[in-house]
């Protein structure tokens, strides 16, 4: 099971190797995992909302993420 989300979560993938899984959720906040064992290995910061979907890509180490716009002072 993953620890980590406050909220359903609304997507989830893996790299390319496996060996780590990404999740995204209604809080704010996608996941990194060891995907062995599920050890949690950190988070991505900077959404508002919530976040419904994610990407990885394995030539340059980026993770895509989606939410709605928000409008920012």
């Amino acid at each position: 099971m993953l620890h980590g989300h406050e909220r359903a979560i609304t997507q989830i993938k893996y790299n390319r190797e496996g060996d780590l899984l990404f999740s995204c959720a209604k809080d704010h906040s996608p996941n990194v995992y060891y995907s062995l064992n599920g050890e949690r290995l950190g988070n991505f910061i900077g959404h508002a909302g919530a976040v419904w979907c994610i990407d990885v890509n394995c030539i340059l180490m980026r993770v895509p993420q989606a939410s709605p716009a928000t409008n920012s002072a």
